[in-house]
């Protein structure tokens, strides 16, 4: 088709695509009006050409609006999300879960299964006897409303579209694109319906990210997605050079949880844990990241996380009593002294496969019963004879007890210990931080900013719009339970805030913000009152408001006008009412004429307003003349002026900025 051929030139061309072009990309896809081919040449040459932030928006956009969004609304507390892009062991989520919930946040989570060399956290749960996988939306809810904690396996109804396409990219060798990759992960996790999200992003040899470079890209990628659509981002870079914790595969991860609840814990697991437990707290409960820290060490020493993990688990209906691995098992013994200085995910990984713990289709079958036991960690001390690991198994996989020995080297001298944490991105940084005051500053001061309108579907602003006003009030009947939230600004504007927004009853307010090259430039706030006393009985509206020879344009909803007046002069107020018994007050001040309509039952009340400005006569000529006259103050030339001194300013702030950035990179080496 024209319009397939028309989109794969602009990308071949590096030209940017529109959010109709994307989005008809992947809805064709979906529903097969574009063909397996055509999609196939556009994932390519995403993967060569690569994505600006605004296509990978469209691109999440389109994905996350292919299937249902859930809906919290309902929640009865604040939420949050966590991801993990993958690991050798990896069983943080039902670490972490507890924890946070424990909290008094809610940890509302969908996963899935693995493909590759060991189970996903779903495969882990499902080796609980018991434990239900698969609940409605309403019981998912429910959950966390009562216990505060739910994990699930991801439905179908999420993003459809994300599922079909990293099929075909997997198939193609299209996996490998940071703008891809990004939109996959969270188009999922901003349909769960979360505000807060912190991913931990994995960076090593067993994980997808090798080096801390591409992983900060995809970082920044995921964070600007979140502030697109409203989400506050944080990413934990972790280091995946060596498995997660003692165990590896499924029921004997889900044993070393219950180990560690009682006090076993394996030092570079617990710090994980404890990092990405605190930047949950942090965000959910809006508190510093020390404090959060604080919390989260008290409630896994104080037992009550371990409390809320048999809670949470049961209520699902498992059963952690239960939980068993193969009786088969096979001992091994380090044949050498000396310091583990590396343990080599991937071939561990392959071992735990090798049994059966791994699936290569969604549809495989695996067992959850097998596993490998390690004994000692990164940096331990290992003597000739100590038991370094075991094998649970089915059936006996030929040379399974020098693959594992294998996969741990021991060197005679302790190698230097390096952190499981490698740094944290969030949505704000110090250095992006200092100097985005300072350009905000700088690019208002020569007017770059430039929202041209603010709309509420057919509702009215109050006052009307300008770019002057930052604060608007709006109200809706009670009936009103969504609303949409328009925004118009310059081509290289992004724009956040917009789009559908429920309301509950009562008061909702809502940030429109405007960025030019990642700048904040502007921000407008909406305070948007679903009414139940006022709103829904119109009786305490005036039919009609005029002004004996004024143009106020009057609408009933919108309670704020305002007049010029040449110089003093009585002024003739008209209005009409709709019933006859309502009472009217009319009252004036030398700038201001209020209009007060009480219903006839006296429940219900509207105040209209209009302001009174006085013309003041100037000398033009003096006006016309003066530096500060604002036909010169917006004019180019004048502009060049101020540029040039901020410039000044700018430079001297950059370069101080800068020292303090580099100093403070040193400091936290990251």
């Amino acid at each position: 088709m024209e319009g397939e051929t028309t989109i794969l030139n602009k990308i071949e061309n590096n030209k940017r695509l529109t959010k109709e072009e994307i989005a008809f990309m992947v809805n064709g896809f979906l529903d097969k009006s574009v063909s397996e081919n055509v999609m196939s040449k556009f994932l390519l040459l995403v993967k060569e050409k690569g994505l600006s932030y605004k296509e990978t928006f469209y691109l999440t956009d389109a994905m996350i609006k292919s299937g249902e969004v859930l809906d919290l609304s309902n929640i009865n507390k604040v939420v949050v999300d966590k991801h993990s892009t993958g690991g050798v062991g990896d069983k943080v989520t039902f670490l972490v879960s507890p924890i946070v919930s424990a909290l008094g946040i809610g940890v509302m989570k969908m996963s899935g299964r693995s493909l590759g060399f060991t189970g996903g956290t779903i495969d882990k749960l499902e080796s609980i006897p018991g434990y239900r996988v698969k609940i409605t939306n309403e019981e998912f809810r429910n959950n966390v409303n009562n216990v505060g904690v739910s994990v699930i396996s991801q439905t179908s109804a999420l993003a459809p579209a994300d599922k079909k396409i990293y099929a075909l990219r997997d198939e193609i060798g299209a996996v490998e694109s940071i703008p891809l990759i990004a939109s996959s992960i969270m188009s999922k996790k901003i349909a769960s319906g979360a505000k807060y999200v912190v991913i931990d992003l994995k960076v090593g040899k067993g994980a997808f990210m090798k080096n801390v470079k591409d992983a900060k890209t995809l970082a920044k990628y995921m964070i600007k997605i979140g502030k697109y659509f409203d989400r506050k981002v944080v990413c934990v870079l972790t280091r995946m050079d060596s498995p997660l914790g003692y165990t590896v595969g499924n029921a004997i991860e889900v044993k070393e949880a219950i180990e560690f609840f009682d006090g076993k814990q394996e030092k570079r697991l617990l710090e994980l844990v404890t990092t990405i437990s605190s930047y949950m707290v942090s965000l959910g409960a809006n508190v510093s990241y020390k404090t959060a820290r604080k919390q989260v060490i008290e409630v896994i020493k104080n037992g009550k996380a371990k409390e809320k993990f048999y809670e949470w688990i049961s209520n699902q209906g498992g059963d952690l009593s239960s939980v068993v691995l193969s009786e088969n098992k096979a001992i091994v013994k380090s044949k050498e002294s000396g310091y583990i200085s590396e343990i080599k995910p991937l071939e561990i990984a392959e071992l735990v496969s090798s049994l059966g713990a791994g699936r290569v289709k969604k549809e495989d079958n695996i067992d959850l019963s097998v596993g490998v036991r390690l004994f000692k960690t990164l940096y331990d001390k290992v003597e000739i004879g100590d038991i370094i690991g075991e094998i649970y198994y089915k059936d006996y996989v030929n040379d399974m007890e020098s693959k594992l020995a294998n996969s741990i080297k021991i060197t005679s001298i302790k190698t230097k210990e390096k952190d499981i944490v490698i740094g944290v991105i969030k949505w704000v940084i110090l250095m992006k931080k200092s100097l985005s005051l300072l350009l905000t500053f700088f690019l208002f001061t020569i007017k770059l900013n430039a929202i041209e309108n603010i709309s509420i579907n057919r509702e009215t602003l109050v006052p009307d719009f300008s770019k002057e006003t930052r604060v608007y009030n709006v109200y809706v009947l009670s009936s009103t339970e969504i609303i949409t939230i328009n925004a118009t600004g310059e081509e290289n504007e992004l724009i956040t805030g917009t789009g559908s927004k429920s309301l509950k009853k009562g008061l909702n307010v809502f940030e429109i913000n405007s960025y030019i090259n990642d700048i904040l430039t502007e921000s407008y706030t909406l305070n948007i009152t679903r009414g139940e006393d006022v709103f829904d009985n119109e009786t305490s509206r005036l039919e009609d408001l005029s002004i004996t020879g004024y143009n106020i344009d009057f609408k009933s909803d919108n309670f704020n006008y305002e007049i010029s007046l040449n110089e003093d002069e009585d002024l003739e107020v008209i209005y009409k009412v709709s019933n006859p018994k309502m009472n009217v007050k009319v009252s004036e001040t030398n700038d201001l004429i209020t209009i007060k309509v009480i219903s006839e039952n006296k429940k219900n009340e509207s105040v209209y307003k209009v302001k009174i400005n006085k013309k003041v006569k100037v000398n033009a000529v003096a006006l016309k003349s003066s530096f500060f006259d604002k036909k010169k103050f917006d004019n180019f030339e004048l502009k060049m002026i101020r540029i040039s001194i901020i410039s000044v300013v700018f430079i001297t702030m950059s370069v101080l900025f800068y020292l303090i950035f580099v100093k403070y990179k040193k400091k936290k080496n990251f």
